[in-house]
């Protein structure tokens, strides 16, 4: 079962990419309580079939304008720090 749900945007991020990367990551680190609420709206949070022991997600990005990263580097960003915060796996 694959479930996509919006928790957030994020605003203001710089434009180099390691600076960028630093904050993304400060920034998905914040989203545990809307990744949780997201969560309960799905199967996984009501009925765990033995499939797997936590639920996996990834992080998708869309960016508006240059920027002196890529996608790729934002969504590694975005995941380990939303990783981080819940302890779930990043797909």
């Amino acid at each position: 079962i694959h479930v996509c749900a919006f928790v957030a945007a994020a605003a203001a991020v710089p434009h180099d990419a390691d600076s960028a990367g630093l904050s993304l990551y400060t920034w998905a680190s914040s989203l545990a309580p809307g990744l949780h609420r997201a969560l309960q709206l799905t199967a996984f949070a009501s009925q765990n079939l033995g499939l797997c022991s936590s639920p996996r997600f990834r992080a998708s990005v869309v960016r508006d304008g240059g920027h002196g990263f890529t996608s790729v580097q934002a969504m590694a960003a975005i995941g380990a720090g939303a990783g981080e915060a819940t302890g779930w796996p990043v797909d």
